[in-house]
């Protein structure tokens, strides 16, 4: 839908003529107006503005996520068209915000945060959803059925945990299945038959969640790839650094703030060793030594006199 005039964000049509119409001529109706009109207030407020894909993602899984981002981010659809719009009229007031139109396409969703892209992207990924299993999907792993009580009495049930491949027994009243069974296997379909036993079993064996494809950071753009840096690996990568850089600084006696007291306990060190071993009697080694000399002496007289008594005297 385009729109033949545009509002900016609070302004109200004060005739009929103001009233924005579609090419066709018609008005466009309020609630849209007031759609557009919230979109660009958030759009004006927050400088850091995400647009996320919501495909494959139920209602039940979107309220969920959005229920765990609460504090940390507004996450609001609207149809592609009034998108769009509201981005038409924000970048009027905020430079490269219309940069963000090629990428609404789909179902996407704004995500307006605090919060730089980057955080929210490790948010998105810790916030997953459960989703079952629904026909004619590609799972992406293998999806295992274990064994264990159904809790389902015998009936039509039977036949179709055998359609799909899983053994069963009556026990106790209800159907148990026999032994753990890859009712899909990664790269697979999910057939009608083995989405409707799992969903009857209560699986919801996928994990979703928001999926940001691009972002808006005080003007600049970012893309995909750019999230794909993990905050942890940064300070693994970091902190595998300062370790190496530390142990580089000492091999080449490099001096710093850091590194000058153990050079200089290294030093103190190898000067202990070297005044040990040639003998040299300072305050801090001449007890050593004279303590080594004794135990020298005494291992000498020892060992004389195990050869000849009489060559020590007592």
């Amino acid at each position: 839908m385009r729109w033949c005039n545009t509002m900016s964000s609070g302004q109200q049509p004060q005739t009929e003529k103001d009233v924005p119409r579609t090419t066709r001529g018609r008005p466009v109706p309020q609630t849209k107006l007031a759609e557009v009109g919230h979109l660009i207030s958030l759009l004006e407020k927050y400088d850091y503005i995400s647009l996320l894909r919501t495909e494959q993602i139920g209602s039940k899984q979107l309220q969920a996520i959005k229920k765990a981002l609460r504090n940390k981010a507004i996450i609001s659809m609207a149809r592609n068209s009034l998108m769009i719009r509201a981005l038409q009229n924000a970048s009027q007031k905020k430079k490269n915000l219309d940069k963000l139109i090629p990428f609404v396409e789909g179902s996407s969703a704004f995500a307006f945060t605090d919060i730089s892209p980057f955080e929210l992207s490790d948010l998105l990924l810790q916030n997953k959803a459960k989703a079952p299993a629904k026909a004619g999907t590609v799972t992406p792993d293998d999806i295992i059925i274990e064994a264990g009580n159904t809790g389902f009495p015998p009936g039509p049930l039977i036949s179709e945990l055998g359609q799909v491949g899983l053994k069963t027994r009556i026990q106790g009243g209800s159907i148990w299945i026999t032994q753990d069974h890859v009712i899909v296997k990664a790269g697979e379909t999910v057939t009608r038959a083995q989405a409707l036993v799992m969903s009857r079993l209560g699986m919801e064996p996928y994990e979703i969640f928001l999926k940001l494809t691009v972002a808006y950071d005080n003007g600049i753009l970012l893309s995909p790839d750019v999230f794909e840096i993990r905050r942890s690996d940064v300070v693994d990568q970091l902190a595998l650094a300062g370790q190496e850089g530390f142990a580089l600084a000492i091999a080449m006696s490099y001096i710093t703030a850091e590194i000058t007291p153990l050079l200089l306990q290294e030093a103190a060190t190898a000067a202990r060793s070297l005044s040990l071993f040639a003998g040299i009697l300072t305050d801090e080694t001449s007890d050593q030594i004279l303590a080594q000399a004794d135990q020298g002496a005494t291992a000498l007289a020892q060992a004389v006199r195990s050869k000849d008594p009489k060559a020590m005297p007592n």
